[in-house]
């Protein structure tokens, strides 16, 4: 109730967590009658917790599921189909209702990281097939929560440049550049201009 109802008066904390318990109670069973006892929410001593039961799921739990069983795939398609579903499972921060609450900030973290990971791994499948619009999607999605990452950005320039498309691939690297003098009033690594002026050059990349 502290991490709910912060600084609040014990007593009313109380009130309000019986009547949000109720309220939970009411959504998850509309027609459940007053004092019988739910079969999604059980007390054990002074703990509360969610009973899932035996069909019961959720989207976090489908999410590590979904990567757990691509990791352990031995074959390298499915693995990649696996990642897929598991990315489309993925619809964000964990809990981001709620964004500034200090006490889910672990997990959220924890499972960005692990949604991060699988689109690594799933540049590293595409990129053995040359399936570079596929890259260039996903490249693209890692970059929308790691807008910095620098190594990606010459991944993606990467991409577009294996597809002929040299213009978007200079055009991600001055917007890129400016951003970075914008934000951290620095410039770009020596390793990201070399790649620049290799494409304006006209050169082909090496495998």
């Amino acid at each position: 109730m502290e991490l709910l109802w912060p600084e609040e008066d014990p007593r009313k904390s109380a009130q309000r967590f019986h009547v949000a318990l109720a309220s939970i109670r009411k959504t998850l069973e509309p027609d459940i009658l007053k004092g019988n006892r739910s079969s999604y929410i059980c007390r054990s001593g002074q703990a509360y917790r969610m009973v899932m039961g035996e069909n019961g799921e959720s989207d976090l739990r489908q999410f590590i599921g979904t990567v757990g069983s691509a990791d352990r795939a031995s074959d390298d398609e499915i693995a990649q189909d696996l990642y897929r579903k598991a990315c489309a499972i993925y619809k964000g921060p964990f809990l981001r209702e709620d964004p500034f609450d200090d006490w889910c900030e672990t997990a959220r973290e924890k499972y960005r990281q692990v949604y991060l990971s699988v689109l690594k791994r799933m540049l590293s499948s595409l990129e053995r097939t040359d399936d570079w619009a596929q890259c260039i999607d996903t490249a693209s999605a890692y970059l929308e929560l790691e807008p910095y990452d620098e190594g990606m950005i010459q991944q993606l320039m990467r991409y577009h440049i294996r597809t002929g498309n040299r213009i978007m691939a200079s055009r991600l690297y001055i917007t890129f550049r400016q951003a970075v003098q914008e934000e951290f009033h620095c410039t770009v690594s020596d390793e990201t201009t070399a790649l620049y002026y290799h494409l304006k050059e006209g050169k082909a990349l090496q495998r």
